[in-house]
């Protein structure tokens, strides 16, 4: 069981017994045994190979080194590969032959063109970050799909970028895209036509554009442009299409907005009464002209457009050099205005007014703005105020009034012809007497009080009514007029207007009898208008009704236009018939004392008008705010205060600018003990000076074009006075307006 060698020194060391050892030490000895063995396997192999030739040994080296060239070889063909598969461009650089031993070369390649794998893919990655975030800013997705060899559009491969999913109403990845997917989106109006078109795209490998709707599940609606692109194969053929798609919602209101404001002002430019007009100064071609060029000159565009000096042929020859004139400062590029006189094509003569804007470049002039309009009928109205001044200064010579010039001591030193016809004496007669020699002894002391308030107001007029004697001796009532302008320095006098109203006293004192009666009538007129108003307004609410119910049930565009002008004729009109009530019970009704909560009127007030803006049809929202500050305790008529603060602010809102950038309507009311201050500012259209007086008349508007029923500020003012208070207005055209109204606390009456 043991080696052999070892077993015989075992038996040199054991004799007989070297078999009969402890089952110890016989375990030893295997171990021993085995090593033995290993020695005597090597020992043999070292002696079998120094026997072996040299030829053998030649031919074993040739074997040894042909496997390893194989497998470097295989190693070399796997590197270039890998190497090839990074960058098919390494194709060009592919080492042949017995170059497959520069596997270092290789190997040194194949690990930069990982590194630029590696550079690219960190830039990729970047870049497409980059075109997420710009397409989630721009609203402008991608989307990619395979061509299928198929001609249906059904189940196609999709890929979608992040914001082709918000477009479509998807958080990003959160879903599978899928063609039906994408169908389930689409208006279900322009589902057909987007459907043929994929499907014709991909049978006959085309490109395409289109622009169509999205519904989203909450009713949400979108309109999307998509436009697509064909990617090709080596082979030409075309395997993929790759697009773009972008929320275009916003940019079609857009453009539908400014489509109707284009209109607008084309509407207005096509009716506005002035000429509007563009000249090329360097060629002299009309490049635009208003059509009110027929209503002015009764030529039309294309007659000015055809005779490029038709304008100045027209203009009267005396006139001509008005625009010789002005020629020079135009040149210069300084705005000029110029008035002349025209023959029509009908031979009428018409004053113009015409304001030129010139734009001049590196001094030379290019090109006029200007407006042309008619102002015929001032220049008449100007004709006629000086004929009316001659008019004027023969009418006090021969007027039925008298007028007397006093000096600084109440003497006459001036007296009109017509104080004879109304006195008996003659002007001569009471120059240098004291005026007041001449009124009746029982009012003496009334006339001295009213010279002195005469002295006190320099440049304001006092009314009187006083008797006065007759050179016969008799009294006659008379009413005057008296203004103290001593420091003017072309009178340097006090200046009297009287006139005989005797047969006035007469009239009046059988006119108060009547009134009595009138007054009678006028109380059953306001109960009548009281009645027939609540009787009108029923059947207006009936009819509302009516046109709201068919503006809920009809698409049709001209059907729902006449239905909106029918509803804003009905609010027009119910609008005046709440202007008459409240006229009524204004002049009808006594003033109730209540105590005033500011806070709760002007909620109630901007209730009633927030959709004012949108029924006017204004292009932005008037915003109304408010600012209450001071003293709580204030008692008033709280029906008429909600009489004026409604119809100043919604008065505030009918006048907007609609060219102002944030149009309001700011009301501040501060309250003291004595009384409130309700200031209503704008920044509307504004009122011109010549038109501020009349604004408060009943039944007054600015123009025929204005709307509202003309008696909202007459109401504020008529409340206004009921309550004791007053009212002003300070108003700038273009900036806007601000009415204070000051009311007493009636807590203190």
């Amino acid at each position: 069981m043991f080696n052999k060698l070892l077993r015989r020194q075992l038996v040199k060391l054991f004799g007989d017994n070297a078999e009969k050892v402890s089952a110890e030490l016989k375990d030893f000895l295997k171990v021993v045994s085995e090593s033995y063995d290993h020695y005597e396997k090597d020992r043999r192999m070292l002696e079998r190979s120094i026997e072996i030739s040299s030829k053998e040994m030649i031919e074993l080296n040739n074997r040894l080194k042909q496997e390893v060239e194989e497998d470097n070889k295989a190693i070399y063909q796997s590197l270039q590969e890998s190497l090839f598969n990074l960058n098919e461009e390494q194709e060009e650089k592919k080492i042949t032959g017995s170059d497959y031993r520069k596997l270092g070369q290789v190997a040194e390649m194949l690990k930069q063109e990982t590194q630029k794998r590696k550079d690219a893919e960190r830039e990729r990655k970047k870049h497409q970050a980059h075109l997420e975030a710009s397409q989630q800013i721009a609203h402008i997705g991608s989307w990619e799909l395979d061509m299928p060899d198929t001609s249906t559009a059904d189940n196609i491969k999709l890929y979608w970028s992040d914001e082709t999913y918000r477009i479509f109403g998807f958080e990003p990845r959160s879903v599978m895209v899928t063609s039906e997917l994408l169908f389930s989106r689409v208006h279900p109006e322009d589902l057909p036509l987007v459907r043929e078109k994929i499907r014709k795209a991909i049978i006959e490998s085309s490109a395409y554009e289109l622009e169509y709707r999205l519904l989203l599940p909450d009713g949400t609606e979108k309109v999307v442009y998509e436009q697509s692109r064909l990617v090709h194969s080596r082979t030409n053929r075309a395997n993929r299409m790759i697009g773009t798609i972008q929320d275009v919602t916003d940019r079609r209101k857009t453009r539908e907005k400014l489509i109707k404001v284009n209109n607008e002002i084309r509407t207005l430019f096509e009716n506005m009464q002035e000429v509007f007009f563009t000249v090329d100064m360097k060629t002299f071609e009309l490049l635009q002209m208003s059509s009110a060029c027929e209503k002015i000159y009764g030529y039309t565009i294309r007659d000015f457009a055809k005779n490029s000096n038709l304008w100045f042929d027209v203009i009267l020859e005396e006139d001509k050099q008005v625009i010789y004139g002005n020629d020079a400062t135009m040149r210069q590029g300084n705005p000029i205005v110029q008035e002349y006189r025209i023959q029509t094509k009908h031979g009428d003569i018409k004053w113009v007014e015409s304001k030129i804007t010139p734009t001049v470049v590196d001094g030379e002039l290019i090109r006029i703005d200007g407006i042309t309009s008619d102002i015929t009928k001032r220049k008449e109205a100007e004709m006629a105020v000086r004929d009316n001044e001659q008019k004027f200064r023969s009418l006090i010579q021969n007027s039925a009034d008298a007028i007397l010039v006093l000096n600084a001591d109440y003497e006459i030193v001036y007296a009109s012809n017509s104080l004879n016809k109304i006195t008996g004496f003659t002007p001569e007669e009471v120059l240098g007497v004291n005026v007041i020699e001449f009124g009746h002894p029982d009012e003496r002391e009334m006339l001295l009080q009213y010279k002195q308030k005469v002295y006190s107001n320099p440049g304001v007029p006092h009314n009187i009514i006083y008797r006065r004697v007759r050179k016969d001796g008799t009294y006659i009532w008379c009413e005057g007029t008296t203004i103290n302008l001593l420091e003017d320095d072309i009178v340097q006098g006090i200046v009297i207007n009287f006139r005989d109203i005797t047969q006035r006293r007469q009239y009046e004192d059988a006119l108060k009898a009547a009134n009595e009666d009138l007054q009678k009538t006028n109380t059953e007129l306001d109960k009548f208008v009281y009645s027939v108003s609540h009787d009108l307004r029923a059947p207006l609410s009936s009819m509302m009704g009516v046109v709201e119910l068919a503006l809920t049930e009809t698409e049709d565009g001209d059907m729902l236009t006449h239905l909106d002008m029918i509803r804003r004729s009905i609010r027009k009109l119910d609008g005046f018939i709440v202007d008459i009530l409240e006229y009524s019970r204004n002049a009808r009704l006594e003033v109730r004392k209540q105590q005033i909560d500011f806070h709760d009127l002007m909620r109630d007030v901007t209730e009633n008008i927030k959709f004012m803006s949108e029924g006017l049809g204004k292009k932005k929202r008037v915003n109304v705010h408010t600012h209450i500050s001071g003293h709580k305790e204030f008692i008033s008529d709280k029906g008429r205060i909600a009489i004026i603060l409604n119809n100043l602010v919604s008065n505030g809102i009918r006048y907007a600018n609609d060219m102002a950038d944030d149009p309001y309507v700011h009301v501040s009311v501060e309250l003291k003990p004595e009384g409130a201050e309700i200031i209503v500012k704008d920044n509307g259209i504004g009122i011109s000076k010549d038109k501020q007086e009349k604004v408060f008349d009943m039944f007054y508007r600015v123009s025929k074009s204005s709307v509202g029923s003309g008696l909202g500020l007459y109401l504020v003012r008529e409340a206004t006075a009921k309550l004791g208070g007053h009212i002003t207005l300070d108003s700038t055209p273009g900036i806007g307006s601000s009415f204070t109204v000051r009311i007493p606390n009636l807590q203190n009456h």
